[in-house]
């Protein structure tokens, strides 16, 4: 992957390999079925650790390991500037624009760290 920017979610440390140029960002879509589909992918809720010890899943969006970093030893991805970001809605992709919700309330969105406006640390 070069010169792209991934909005994701996932409850595992993103790995980049043989990258460049890649900038991370918390996942920024919203839809009426996010917090459905979440469930059936099973990214919310709990865990248990190789310890047995029980852990809530959260976004490890921001906790990339590179396993092919640059020979001066700099990183081949970036973190998104706050002020780049912002959460997307089904209604402003023209793609999805013409998809029947009727019938689908939801306001979910992933919770967010607080640099771009959620409440997690």
């Amino acid at each position: 992957m070069k010169d792209s920017t991934v909005n994701l979610f996932t409850p595992n440390e993103p790995i980049v390999e043989s990258s460049s140029d890649v900038t991370f960002a918390p996942y920024n879509f919203k839809y009426p079925l996010l917090e459905e589909h979440s469930k059936l992918a099973n990214l919310l809720g709990e865990y248990k650790d190789d310890e047995g010890k029980v852990c809530q899943k959260y976004n490890r969006w921001n906790e990339v390991h590179d396993f092919t970093k640059k020979a001066d030893g700099t990183l081949n991805y970036k973190l998104m500037d706050k002020e780049e970001f912002e959460i997307k809605t089904v209604g402003e992709l023209p793609d999805m624009a013409d998809i029947d919700f009727k019938g689908v309330e939801s306001d979910f969105i992933f919770e967010l760290p607080k640099q771009f406006g959620g409440s997690l640390i």
